[in-house]
């Protein structure tokens, strides 16, 4: 089994166990561990049918890059000012060295990244109004996670990055965080992430990714915010909301997944989940409305949610 170094001395797999000679153990058994190794997280591939040096390319790790290179695209197009975001989603692909959890941690996956882009700092040194627009992501993001996803607040937290885990390029990242059965685990990051993207391509292409303000008559270097979701993670931590165990008129503990009031059609949101009915063929029926037609394989896939959120929650810390 690998285990990554920095998540056993921040006791993430548990306490943390060392040897005799203050070196760290094996988080299960107290064994010794191989000496610490560098681990290629990304996917190599070739495109075209000849297969050469030149035909090397790698799968994205992460969905943002390609929001910079098409900055001015959207900006000469859509005639943005200052402060605007581009977002995307795509699938993501990642050599993750402890892949498991579930869906928690998987080598493809579905990201949610948005560049949101600012006017730089009067003071590069002292960016004092970028910080706290950097704070107002924070805050509205960990609001979206607990009033429009309805994840419970006492299960959500932010995790402020501490100076040695920053990039050289960055003035502050904070993580929306979750507690997950296993500990707490990442679903956001957001970042500030300065002009260091912009600047960066710019100077590889030759070409200067500004933008002209009109009330200045120059040509500025934004400075972007990244908050950085993950909408595969997103998914897992609703499952695990939703899912909710009682014990029936036998005694049987029964696992269920059950969608909160505000999702459903009575509440206006989304459709609700569905009771199982006993009765072979008669449709299922919702908990709050008429019987639904049409829908064939509902009460399958309510208890294959269910099933799924158990599983979910019966995974040991150290897997």
């Amino acid at each position: 089994m690998r285990w990554r170094m920095d998540h056993i001395e921040e006791g993430q797999y548990g306490e943390v166990k060392r040897n005799a000679a203050g070196d760290v153990t094996c988080p299960n058994d107290g064994g010794e561990l191989t000496e610490p190794r560098q681990f290629n997280m990304m996917f190599k591939t070739q495109v075209g049918t000849v297969a050469d040096e030149a035909s090397i390319a790698y799968l994205p790790p992460e969905t943002a890059q390609g929001i910079f290179p098409n900055f001015e695209n959207v900006v000469a197009s859509m005639r943005r000012k200052l402060p605007f975001g581009i977002a995307q989603s795509r699938v993501s692909f990642r050599n993750e060295i402890t892949p498991g959890k579930f869906i928690f941690r998987t080598l493809e996956f579905e990201q949610m990244e948005m560049e949101y882009f600012c006017q730089p700092p009067a003071d590069r040194n002292n960016p004092v109004e970028y910080l706290a627009l950097h704070q107002e992501w924070i805050n509205t993001r960990l609001a979206w996670y607990r009033d429009t996803i309805g994840i419970d607040a006492s299960r959500l937290r932010i995790r402020d990055h501490e100076k040695a885990e920053l990039s050289h390029y960055s003035a502050g990242t904070a993580d929306v965080e979750y507690l997950f059965p296993w500990g707490w685990g990442e679903l956001e990051g957001i970042a500030a992430r300065t002009d260091f993207d912009l600047t960066a391509h710019g100077n590889a292409s030759g070409h200067p990714l500004t933008y002209f303000d009109e009330d200045t008559k120059q040509h500025v270097v934004p400075w972007v915010i990244e908050p950085a979701a993950g909408l595969t993670r997103t998914l897992a931590v609703a499952m695990l909301e939703a899912y909710n165990e009682e014990l029936d008129e036998k005694g049987r503990n029964l696992g269920r997944a059950e969608v909160p009031a505000r999702h459903r059609p009575d509440q206006g949101g989304r459709p609700a989940a569905f009771e199982e009915r006993g009765a072979a063929g008669r449709a299922p029926r919702l908990r709050n409305g008429p019987p639904q037609r049409g829908w064939p394989n509902t009460t399958r896939r309510s208890r294959s949610a269910a099933a799924t959120a158990a599983r979910m929650r019966s995974v040991p810390r150290s897997a």
